[in-house]
């Protein structure tokens, strides 16, 4: 099942692992080593970069991997696809490129080079390596992939990877919790699993004895007694060559809990937070664009007075004809501006779409623009008062504000949506205008359940650190302390409309874990959807999704 997701949904840039390491002479675990005097480190091609602590922030690395030739004369030949940047690759010593991928992040390019034979050595341990920095985002699904093989000699192993729930979603003490190998092996060898929880924790191990040929291996994983949570599964075949593969489940999500509390005065510094919103006068206006508009709808640039003397502005789309319609307010993801408009323009639903550029996005960029000098995340990251989630929450305020004053929209019916960043923008809006908001969605939220976040995407670590390096008077608790105030999870419990959450299990940038740490706390009607084989990347139409549940309960509402 994962093999044909990756081979439908992202072929276009992504390598089957099945194809990729069919005869690999080269296991998918490396070893990292980041200087002469750091202990070295194990690296799996097959997870993602990110999730296992490794960025653009890393700096410069070594990745290193033995194998054995049995004849050097037969014609290998080195296949890689690396998300980073190369600077040299080296076997025994050896020089063989400098040059493949030295511009940095391509995605899926795949380089090929025949090995010379006189830098190998039959019958003995050869060792190839990289020197690598700058690695890439991906989203969770690792499109990494090294091969050495001979070129003529390509034997069919495999391992897929299946579990018995459609969603890969298990109740706790669940009777039937299998995960199953479809193995195709062209020698004897050994299966090995190993299956860890989301905080990196190994719970499982298991070795199995392969025949050679096409075999089942089934692993009774309900005899482990997990506990609720999120589990990554890898499995290895060694026979003398190398192919895995990488499944994800999780065991009662629904029992997931924060490991942190919200301040005891957290509705005291909303409340002031507001009155000073509501202390500004919004000053809205409304602008027709032209290019904006199409036979279905017209659209518009609307603009807003917010906190911090900032305008904020948004592409507002109101269907032709008079009326009344249902609204629904997009909220973007981390530094997205809305920058395309066609399916905006186009849409034929009986609906007002609000997409709204907070501070720093987009159209509203141009007043509170931080991009040049740090991140957003950074923004006076040890300042209660001028954090940029606290700004950009307010600014999500002043756009439900704007709805509420219009005569064309039902004020009976405003939905929100967002994924990412938007998810966390999304839950703070349903939460801070809980009696104005009718229905919410959101995708794998950002900023939510923060501490935790840290602890399962441990690159956050680094990147808080590096924050606070740039302010006087801040360090990492003071970062952490104000960041409990503009969770998002630590505001959910207000929502008191129907809400929907979608997670992917890959996600490595906001794992399943958080989200539905902000999910478990809302009281009001939810659903949720889990998309076991997707990523932050979004590939499964997570956004349709949200906005056909947000429209049809709108609709359902009249």
């Amino acid at each position: 099942m994962t093999k044909t997701f990756l081979a439908i949904g992202i072929f276009c840039f992504l390598f089957t692992l099945n194809n990729a390491f069919a005869q690999n002479l080269l296991s998918p675990l490396w070893r990292m080593e980041k200087d002469a005097n750091r202990e070295q480190a194990k690296v799996n091609l097959m997870l993602s970069w990110e999730r296992q602590g490794y960025s653009w922030m890393s700096g410069e690395c070594t990745i290193s991997n033995d194998f054995v030739v049995n004849e050097k004369d037969s014609g290998y030949q080195l296949s890689f696809s690396l998300l980073c940047r190369i600077d040299s690759v080296v076997i025994n010593g050896y020089c063989i490129d400098s040059s493949s991928n030295s511009s940095g992040w391509t995605r899926g390019e795949k380089y090929k080079i025949k090995i010379p034979a006189s830098v190998l050595k039959s019958g003995m341990v050869n060792r190839i390596s990289f020197r690598v920095s700058d690695f890439g985002y991906t989203g969770g699904l690792s499109s990494n992939f090294c091969q050495i093989a001979e070129k003529y000699n390509h034997p069919n192993d495999s391992v897929n990877l299946t579990l018995d729930s459609s969603n890969h979603c298990y109740s706790l003490n669940a009777s039937r919790l299998k995960l199953t190998a479809d193995v195709e092996s062209s020698n004897e060898g050994i299966l090995n699993l190993v299956v860890r929880n989301d905080f990196g924790d190994t719970l499982v191990v298991e070795s199995r004895r392969v025949d050679k040929g096409k075999k089942q291996q089934t692993f009774a994983l309900e005899q482990y007694n997990l506990p609720a949570g999120f589990y990554e599964s890898t499995v290895i075949l060694s026979n003398g060559c190398y192919s895995g593969d990488v499944a994800w489940f999780t065991i009662a999500p629904e029992s997931i809990e924060c490991g942190s509390k919200a301040p005891a005065d957290i509705d005291q510094y909303w409340t002031t937070a507001l009155n000073e919103l509501n202390s500004i006068e919004p000053q809205f206006t409304l602008q027709k664009v032209d290019s904006l508009c199409s036979d279905f709808r017209d659209g518009y640039i609307a603009e807003m007075s917010s906190v911090k003397d900032v305008s904020i502005r948004a592409y507002y789309f109101v269907p032709k004809g008079a009326g009344k319609y249902p609204a629904i307010l997009h909220l973007p993801g981390y530094g997205n501006g809305f920058t395309y408009h066609k399916g905006f323009k186009n849409r034929k639903e009986d609906v007002i779409e609000m997409a709204l550029c907070v501070r720093g996005h987009g159209i509203s960029a141009d007043k509170f623009n931080p991009w040049n000098d740090m991140t957003l995340w950074a923004y006076q990251i040890c300042n209660l008062q001028e954090n940029v989630y606290r700004s950009a929450y307010l600014d999500c305020v002043r756009a439900v504000d704007f709805l509420l004053s219009r005569s064309e929209v039902d004020t009976t019916r405003i939905g929100v949506l967002g994924g990412s960043q938007g998810g966390g923008l999304a839950l703070a809006t349903a939460a801070l205008c809980n009696d104005k908001i009718h229905v919410c969605a959101f995708f794998d939220p950002f900023p939510c359940d923060v501490r935790d976040l840290i602890s399962i995407r441990k690159i956050g670590q680094e990147e808080i650190q590096s924050f606070v390096k740039l302010y006087d008077n801040c360090n990492y608790e003071d970062a952490l302390r104000v960041q409990d105030y503009v969770d998002a999870r630590n505001l959910a419990s207000k929502i008191r409309c129907q809400t929907l959450f979608l997670t992917a299990l890959f996600d490595d940038d906001c794992p399943s874990h958080v989200g539905f740490s902000a999910f478990n706390s809302i009281h009001s009607k939810k659903e949720f959807k889990i998309y076991p084989f997707d990523s932050h990347m979004c590939e499964s139409g997570e956004f349709d999704e949200m906005f056909r549940f947000v429209f049809e309960k709108l609709s359902l509402m009249q």
